[in-house]
């Protein structure tokens, strides 16, 4: 029973992500958020709205057509990151609730489960609110992407890791995984200083 009263079926321990057919919504995101950079690139370019190169991601997005585009896109991509964000915060829930002296891991739970929410906010302002038009909301959605994402990026690696320690027979979260998130989160926080500067 959870703290409303409410039970909740048995759970297998070893129910993951790959046994509830999840599996490929994070390989979704992965390759949705390139492919809609692309296409809001490939419209500014045809438009000749920006120069064909390097640009920004937001510089793609700032002119209409490729504006509208851009946030719709955006939009679709934080409803489909909330999802995961979603799945991954009760797939650790379930597995503390049935574990006694977890409260510690059930509160950094919820709180990477808040900041994720923040993030995709975020990616939803980016996309909605163009530098062009109000640059501050536009900047407050960047630093809730990228720099409260790189918490939450943290966070989960934090809880992995914890999750290996309480021996939760998670399918994927092996030491290889634990450790490529380690170099993920190193190599984030250079990129985040590298944009910052």
């Amino acid at each position: 029973m959870n703290q409303l009263g409410a039970s909740y079926p048995e759970v297998d321990k070893s129910a993951g992500m790959l046994e509830t057919r999840h599996h490929w919504l994070p390989v979704a995101m992965a390759i949705y958020l390139p492919v809609s950079c692309f296409i809001t690139y490939s419209i500014a370019v045809g438009n000749g709205n920006v120069e064909p190169g390097f640009p920004y991601i937001s510089d793609t997005g700032t002119i209409p057509p490729e504006s509208c585009v851009f946030g719709q896109l955006m939009n679709i991509g934080a409803v489909l990151g909330g999802i995961i964000i979603y799945i991954r915060y009760r797939h650790i829930q379930l597995h503390c609730e049935q574990t006694p002296g977890t409260q510690g891991m059930i509160r950094l739970n919820t709180a990477a489960y808040v900041i994720g929410i923040l993030t995709v906010f975020g990616v939803s302002v980016v996309g909605n609110f163009q530098e062009t038009n109000v640059i501050v909301v536009h900047l407050l959605g960047a630093t809730l992407a990228f720099v409260v994402g790189f918490v939450y990026f943290v966070l989960q690696t934090i809880i992995s890791f914890k999750v290996a320690a309480l021996d939760f027979k998670i399918p994927g979260n092996t030491v290889n995984t634990r450790r490529v998130r380690v170099l993920l989160i190193v190599l984030d926080f250079i990129f985040l200083l590298l944009s910052i500067l």
